[in-house]
């Protein structure tokens, strides 16, 4: 990260990951064929695609009024922006499928970083390495009671079955060894750390 983008990483931490929340409810592989969803990066239209769903790629500010007024009827997104939108006035169910799982990553200028003193350096750095502990350990919590607000307000939390985890599985591996094909070495060797660790 510094040899190549001129940045210091003050802390990389987790974001709960993204499920469906829906007008119908999904539990097969069949019940997402039809549904147009909001998306926000290109892997989950990519997903939404493949599973014959509609993607959709709004600005956030618009979401609301789109479901109000039909323009789509899902969203993929996490349980923290779910609450802030208040999915619960226009939506009724919440699949968990952790269709992507994000990090965020706060980083700064390392010439301007080099450039403070000492102490300053070392505080930001003590600051950073705090933050990442906190919400690494704090994000299942977090996630959690975002769900609960959720559930709280009305919306039905929907467990996925192991077979629509499977069958979502599969229909997506083309996109996967899409990406591999073009991801460089370092990007190839945590794919199959991962996979190795969750032994999939």
């Amino acid at each position: 990260m510094a040899q190549k983008w001129n940045q210091k990483i003050l802390y990389i931490a987790p974001w709960p990951g993204a499920g469906l929340w829906t007008k119908k409810e999904v539990k097969t592989l069949a019940d997402l064929k039809g549904l147009k969803t909001r998306t926000y990066d290109k892997n989950g239209a990519l997903v939404m695609e493949a599973v014959g769903a509609t993607p959709l790629a709004l600005p956030f500010s618009e979401v609301y009024t789109s479901l109000q007024t039909g323009v789509i009827d899902s969203v993929m997104t996490s349980s923290p922006t779910a609450v802030d939108a208040k999915f619960w006035e226009v939506l009724k169910y919440f699949e968990p499928l952790n269709i992507t799982i994000a990090t965020n990553m706060v980083t700064v200028n390392l010439k301007a970083f080099e450039k403070l003193p000492k102490a300053q350096q070392d505080a930001l750095v003590k600051a950073g390495k705090e933050m990442e502990a906190a919400m690494w350990k704090g994000v299942k919590k977090w996630d959690a009671d975002m769900v609960n607000i959720s559930k709280k307000n009305g919306i039905k939390v929907v467990a996925p079955s192991k077979k629509l985890i499977s069958d979502l599985e599969k229909i997506t591996e083309n996109i996967r060894a899409e990406w591999l094909k073009g991801a460089p070495p370092e990007a190839k060797q945590i794919y199959a750390e991962f996979k190795k660790k969750v032994k999939r």
